[in-house]
Formats: C-alpha cells, sequence, structure tokens
C-alpha cells in the first residue's frame, strides 16, 4: 500500500491536526475521519470523512492510518465518558483496520503510577488486570460488532471501566489501555503504538499554556513540589507519528525537568520575572521519567525544549485565535448521567402506556423531592406538600392560586424588577397588578427596606420574592417585614434546588416555594419542568383534580430522577466551578460577582457579573470571537413597559439591567474551562483599556 495516501482518524482534533498539516507539506493525499470538520487552514488541502466513530457507519479509503482520535481532555467533567470517547469509537473502527498499516497514538498514562524511567517495556500499575482489560474488550466488541453504539447502549460498561478507579486519575490511563488491546485485535498488516509524554503547542491549553498567561498576566505561576514532566511539541508528536516506519511500541518524550525549572524557562521566553508558588504533590500521579531509547533508534529526532518551548510560549500569549472551539454556550444542557437506565425507563413507559402523572416514576420523584428539599419522607397531614410540575411557571402558578387564591379588584402583588418575566406574569395572568421592589446592591435579592416602602400603601395581596440565580432570599428581614404587614411571602425559588439557608434547604422558609427543572438548572427534567411546595392549608386542595394540567408526567419525571442520582456530584461541580469565577473576578478591579446572602450557601443556575463602566456589548463581541458565549441577563421588567403603573425608582435593578452579563455556566464545564473563560475576559478588557 502507498505511503501517498492517508487517512488520520480524528484528523481536526490539536494532535490530528498537526498530522495532516505535515502529511499536506509533505505533498500527501490526506482524508480527514472526524464529526467535526478540518482546520479551516486545511479544508481545502484534505478530504473530510464527516463520521461519528459511536453512531455512523465506517468507511475507510485506502490509504496508511494514523490514529488521533481519542486524544482530548484527560480530566473531563464526568469520567466515564473517557471510555465512551476513547475505547467505543475504537471498538467499531478496529475491524476497519485488517491487512494496513496502522500507527496509534497513546499516552505515557497507559502506564499509570510506574517507576521510571517509562519504557514499552515497562509494565503498567493501572487498577487494571490483564484478566480484566480482555474481559472488557471482549465484551465490548461484541457490543460493537451489532451496530451503533450510541451512549445508551454502551454507558453501562463505560462506567464499569470508569468505577476501576474510584478516584477518577487513571481513568484515562485505563481507557488508552484499553484502546491498545482493541487496536491488538484488529488484524492490521504492522501496528506501531507511540506512548507520548506531555503533549504542547498552540491549541492546546494544559500546563505550558496556562503557566504563561500567569505570567504574562504578572501572577505567581503555582507548581506541584517535586513534580517532573516530559514534554513533546506538537510538530514532533506529527512527525514521530508520519515519520516512524517500524511496528512496535515506543515512548516518545524528551528528558524530564521539574516543574518549577519548567516555570523558570517560560518566565526567560517571555521576559517577565513573577515566581513560583508551592502546591502539595498530587498523591497518586505517574512519575514523569521516560525512556526514549527505543524510539529514537527507529523514529524522527525530537527537538530539544529549549528550542521547541520560547516560541510556542510566545505564541500562546499573542495567539488571535478563538481559545473555545465549537463555541462554548453560556448554557449547556446536562446530558444523562445514566443515557442506558433513562432509556429503557422511557421505552417501558411508552409500551406500557403508563405516562400520566402519579404513576410509578412521578410518585418515586415526589417522595425524592422531598428528601433533597428537607421534607418528611412521607407526607403528613399538616405538613407541606411537594407537586412535579410541568415548569417552573406552572409551579409559580399553582403556589399564587393555592396560598392566595383569586384576585381582588385593585389587589397588588409585589415582585422583584431583576427577574425572569414569568416571575411578574403569572401574577399579572391571575389578575393582580405589580409593583416592582429594587433589589440588594450586592446579593440581587429582595431589598427589605425597598419592599417595607413598597407595602406600605396597605393593597399588597402578597409578595413574591426570588432566589436570584439560586442565591436566596435573606429570608430573616424579608419574612419579617412581611408579618409586620400580614402579607404572605411566596418564594420563585426556580434556581434554588441544593442551595441552602442558615443550613436549612430552601423549600420551607416561605408560605410556598416554586422550583424549575429547565435545561439550565442544577437539576433538570428533560428540557421542562418544576416543582411547587404548598402548605396543606391552601385555598384549593391538591388532589380535588385543580391542578391535573400542570403535573409533571413520566417521561419528564424519569429525566429528572436520572439527574437525582448525581445531584450531590452536579451541585459540588457547581460550587467548584462558581468559587473558580468568583476567585479570579476578585483580581479584576471592573468586575464583580453576585455575593451570597449571609448564611446562605447557593447551587447557582448562571453566573452572572456586574461589568461596571465596561461597556458590555464590546466585552460580548470580544469574548465572542474567542469562542465564548454571552447573555444580558436579566432584563429589568420595570423598563419593559409591559406593566402598566409599575414604574417607581429602582437604582439597583436599573444598574443591573445594562450592566449584567452572565458568563458560561454549567456542570458539563471544568474548572480548566472556567480559567480560558477568564483568559479571555481578562484579554478583552486590556483591548478596552480597563484591565
Amino acid at each position: 500500500m502507498s505511503d501517498d495516501r492517508w487517512v488520520v482518524v480524528g484528523g481536526s482534533g490539536f494532535l490530528g491536526t498537526a498530522v495532516c498539516r505535515r502529511l499536506v507539506a509533505d505533498g500527501r493525499s490526506v482524508t480527514v475521519v472526524d464529526r467535526h470538520p478540518p482546520n479551516l487552514e486545511l479544508a481545502e488541502s484534505v478530504v473530510w470523512c464527516e463520521t461519528d466513530l459511536q453512531v455512523d457507519d465506517i468507511e475507510l479509503p485506502d490509504g496508511r492510518v494514523v490514529v488521533t482520535a481519542g486524544s482530548g481532555e484527560p480530566r473531563p467533567a464526568w469520567t466515564w465518558r473517557l471510555p465512551l470517547d476513547i475505547d467505543v469509537p475504537a471498538a467499531r473502527l478496529v475491524p476497519h483496520l485488517r491487512g494496513r498499516r496502522v500507527t496509534l497514538a497513546s499516552s505515557i498514562e497507559a502506564m499509570g503510577p510506574a517507576p521510571g524511567p517509562l519504557g514499552p517495556t515497562t509494565e503498567h500499575r493501572l487498577p487494571l488486570s490483564n484478566g480484566v482489560a480482555d474481559e472488557l474488550v471482549s465484551e465490548l466488541v461484541s457490543i460493537a460488532e451489532s451496530g451503533a453504539c450510541p451512549p445508551y447502549r454502551v454507558a453501562g460498561w463505560c462506567r464499569r471501566v470508569a468505577e476501576l478507579d474510584p478516584s477518577g486519575r487513571w481513568v484515562y490511563g485505563i481507557s488508552k489501555r484499553l484502546e491498545e488491546r482493541l487496536h491488538e485485535r484488529s488484524g492490521a498488516a504492522s501496528l506501531t503504538v507511540l506512548y507520548f509524554a506531555n503533549l504542547f503547542g498552540l491549541g492546546q491549553d494544559r500546563v505550558i499554556a496556562s503557566m504563561a498567561r500567569r505570567a504574562v498576566a504578572g501572577r505567581t505561576i503555582e507548581v506541584r513540589r517535586g513534580v517532573r514532566r516530559s514534554f513533546v511539541a506538537v510538530d514532533d508528536a506529527a512527525a514521530a507519528l508520519v515519520g516512524t516506519d517500524v511496528a512496535g511500541r515506543y515512548v516518545v518524550g524528551g528528558p524530564s525537568l521539574a516543574l518549577d525549572a519548567l516555570a523558570a524557562d517560560i518566565q526567560q521566553a517571555l521576559g517577565t520575572d513573577v515566581g513560583t508558588a508551592w502546591l502539595p504533590p498530587e498523591a497518586d500521579d505517574s512519575c514523569g521519567d521516560v525512556d526514549p531509547s527505543a524510539y529514537e533508534r527507529v523514529g524522527p529526532a525530537l527537538r530539544p525544549l529549549a528550542e521547541t518551548l520560547p516560541p510556542v510560549v510566545r505564541a500562546v500569549v499573542a495567539e488571535e485565535r478563538p481559545l473555545f472551539r465549537p463555541t462554548l454556550e453560556v448554557v449547556v444542557p446536562p446530558r444523562p448521567a445514566r443515557p442506558d437506565v433513562v432509556a429503557a425507563r422511557h421505552a417501558e413507559a411508552l409500551w406500557s402506556g403508563r405516562l400520566k402523572a402519579g404513576q410509578r416514576w412521578s410518585s418515586e420523584l415526589t417522595n425524592r423531592l422531598r428528601t433533597v428539599l428537607g421534607l418528611p419522607a412521607d407526607e403528613e397531614p399538616e405538613g407541606p406538600i411537594v407537586l412535579p410540575t410541568t415548569s417552573g411557571t406552572a409551579a409559580l402558578r399553582l403556589a399564587v392560586a393555592n396560598v392566595v387564591g383569586p384576585a381582588e379588584p385593585g389587589d397588588v402583588a409585589i415582585v422583584p424588577s431583576f427577574t425572569f418575566v414569568a416571575t411578574a406574569e403569572v401574577p399579572v395572568q391571575l389578575g393582580f397588578r405589580i409593583r416592582f421592589v429594587d433589589v440588594d446592591p450586592y446579593t440581587w435579592t429582595v431589598d427589605p427596606d425597598d419592599l417595607a416602602a413598597c407595602l406600605a400603601p396597605g393593597d399588597v395581596r402578597f409578595v413574591l420574592a426570588v432566589d436570584t440565580f439560586g442565591v436566596p432570599i435573606d429570608y430573616g428581614p424579608v419574612s419579617a417585614v412581611c408579618a409586620a404587614h400580614r402579607v404572605p411571602l411566596l418564594a420563585d425559588s426556580a434556581a434554588a434546588i441544593g442551595s441552602t439557608h442558615r443550613g436549612e434547604p430552601v423549600g420551607r422558609q416561605a408560605s410556598a416555594h416554586a422550583f424549575s427543572m429547565s435545561f439550565a438548572k442544577s437539576l433538570t427534567s428533560g428540557g421542562a419542568g418544576g416543582a411547587v411546595v404548598l402548605p396543606t392549608d391552601g385555598r384549593a386542595a391538591p388532589g380535588s383534580g385543580w391542578d391535573k394540567p400542570d403535573r409533571m408526567a413520566e417521561l419528564h419525571a424519569i429525566a429528572a430522577l436520572d439527574q437525582l442520582e448525581v445531584l450531590p456530584e452536579l451541585i459540588q461541580r457547581r460550587r467548584s466551578l462558581a468559587e473558580r469565577y468568583r476567585l479570579l473576578i476578585a483580581e479584576l478591579p471592573s468586575l464583580r460577582a453576585q455575593a451570597p446572602t449571609t448564611g446562605s450557601e447557593e447551587v447557582l443556575v448562571h453566573f452572572v457579573v456586574d461589568v461596571g463602566d465596561v461597556c458590555r456589548r464590546d466585552l460580548a463581541e470580544l469574548l465572542a470571537a474567542d469562542g465564548i458565549g454571552t447573555k444580558p441577563y436579566f432584563s429589568a421588567l420595570h423598563r419593559h413597559g409591559s406593566f402598566p403603573g409599575a414604574a417607581r425608582p429602582l437604582p439597583v435593578s436599573t444598574r443591573l439591567d445594562e450592566r449584567a452579563l452572565a458568563l458560561p455556566f454549567t456542570t458539563e464545564m471544568t474548572t480548566r474551562d472556567v480559567d480560558l473563560v477568564m483568559v479571555s475576559v481578562e484579554r478583552a478588557l486590556g483591548r478596552l483599556g480597563r484591565a
């Protein structure tokens, strides 16, 4: 088979693009097999075979094959997706490699924490025995032989792989090890496996890029004490994949160096001196020392780090390319935690016809929600009632109807202006006039002092306050103001599932609470849904039929139960992302983040900043150029003109209407994503003269 024709599987990724660039420069014919399009600079020079290896039919053209798929993010938000992204595509690909010359890009992570120097004969130290590996590979091959492997077919297998290492540290290495064993079964005419040390280059944002950006921003570089690493420039890795003609296994890497020495080299390349700060070493880590002697006998020589590092570092801090491709949106709806379980339950419900509210899964959801909201597991005669609903808006409507009842002529409802429009629309739909209240300048929840002024005329039937973006209302003073004027307090707690106030879950502080489970929330139910906590002594009795049209049905309840299985992890992830954002924003005097209420621990639905005197539109446009989505959120309702007679001075809400900007925030993100977003924010502020 001629070496003039090449097939690069995963050719649109970081490493795959470098391989294609090298082959095109050598005058080779290149076909890219990837679900994403090739890099724009290569679009006219390669043939793109659009293929999702997990689910599409696979047809490989003739040519020598380089497999770079599965070389992406080694620390994703969900570890079970590593075998999904690495091993499942490999299982479907390898039957098409019989008789071909194949080169596989792997990683020294496949050797685990084995003592160095790491060479091709080093015995791995992963929590994976050869027997278990063979069983897992055989099972996955059997699954793949029967056709497409969407997540709901293979999630159980992927979870078993991830569960081999509960710490999550070595799931990437395990997945790469299994990938290699799958390729061993391919029947390839020759198989070359290259175990790369740490790759670096323009377009990859890991250790070197992170250090370079901290240095150029004047921040101390944080390094782990005692950690050593070997590095390979991505162009050298591409040369190795293209130019290693002898079948076998090889470790590719240069001399290792301590991370503090790397930090010093980066500072020297940039002409800065920000210093280093020590972090404790990881308890379980790779050794970082490699033995590339076998590779050096058969492959192209690697350039020394002193030659490859400086131009990459300088290019990283000067680059104009988008930091995210495709765009990182403001909200990425969370994928199912157990897609196989969700699919099976959906199929059973559809087949049986048990789809209405009150069946098995919606009843189980009701009971589980009681626990999450800090209510007794079993409904008590005098205790609050929980109803899963079709939406957060439906939950609001049920809360008002149950606690307040129908409006009388001239009745007023007090609502914050800085909120989602449904908060005000529901009272209007039920016949109430709206009077807007301002919010606290720090927490963006109802201002108790302004609330007292709103209640003074004596015409208010109820107050509908909001746990803004998941930050709980300051319930103590707000409740006291409402009690002094003898009006009920209802809470639009749409985003507050998982939030706590003074140690108690949000859900019992007001006369009723309405929650949302829409696609952006910490707990979702397949795109729509909500829940309401009602008192037993309300105006309408649940069960009498008044609430039927608004009750959540089985299919959405199944989706919500899936998310409830991992809710503690979802909550912790959101809090970690918010903590990282706040830490980085605190270094930027131009921006201010929403503050938590005293005594509360929130679970945010959106991370929103007050951009101060910065032009919000200009900032958003610069972030968009970096592939980062934003949204002006919320719009202050008192400025809409949709609520007659509601206008009064609301300075904080007016300011937020002009300055609030939501940044990407979702449980699908990692803290590395947050760091990159803030790199773009800081870069944009510098261009706007506000750094």
